[in-house]
């Protein structure tokens, strides 16, 4: 299934609900769009280069995923807004913290390095400079630099001497991190405590 686990079942809810209000905060064509998103994402498989190498192709590849897992996970934020769920609001789940994969990316030093050098906004530099520092494992950070260096044309496989192969070990543990947590937080705050499941 391309789409997130559940949609099809909330789909049905609206179907046979078609009055029901969602809540406040709950945008219903913003959700649609998280949907579409979400699918792409997770239909993507990569790029089709002509006069590149293999892995550089593939390295590509990955940083376009992680783009796209994040925009996934960023439009299901605008969907739900500040939608309250067991006195939590989604804005709250704008981390991952990952003690054990946070540790695996912070090997990769040289990316991070990276994507701290070229991002432009002091706030996510000094966020990627603490993560660094092992202050917080909040490895989201890292896909929201990457998001930004790719939607602005800054990021390369090779920037700051990285290889293509640690280029593609670092995104995909980044994209299959953020597609994991899009999920919890659509399950959580749109199918189980919203919508489907009262």
């Amino acid at each position: 299934m391309t789409y997130p686990d559940g949609w099809k079942e909330f789909c049905y809810w609206r179907k046979m609900n078609p009055d029901a209000p969602l809540p406040d905060g709950v945008n219903l064509s913003e959700l649609y769009r998280f949907a579409a998103r979400y699918r792409l994402s997770y239909s993507y498989q990569g790029i089709n280069l002509q006069d590149y190498p293999e892995q550089s192709v593939e390295a590509y590849g990955c940083l376009l995923g992680v783009f796209l897992a994040y925009s996934a996970f960023e439009q299901l934020y605008k969907a739900v807004g500040l939608t309250q769920i067991r006195g939590k609001h989604i804005v709250e789940e704008w981390s991952i913290e990952d003690k054990s994969i946070a540790e695996e990316l912070r090997k990769r030093y040289k990316v991070i390095d990276f994507l701290h050098d070229k991002v432009s906004a002091d706030q996510l530099k000094q966020r990627i400079m603490e993560f660094q520092l092992g202050n917080n494992h909040n490895i989201l950070v890292l896909a929201t630099a990457i998001r930004h260096l790719v939607a602005h044309g800054v990021m390369t496989v090779h920037g700051g001497n990285v290889n293509s192969k640690t280029t593609i070990a670092f995104c995909s543990m980044l994209k299959e991190c953020v597609d994991n947590k899009t999920q919890h937080c659509f399950e959580n705050y749109v199918l189980n405590s919203i919508v489907v499941r009262r």
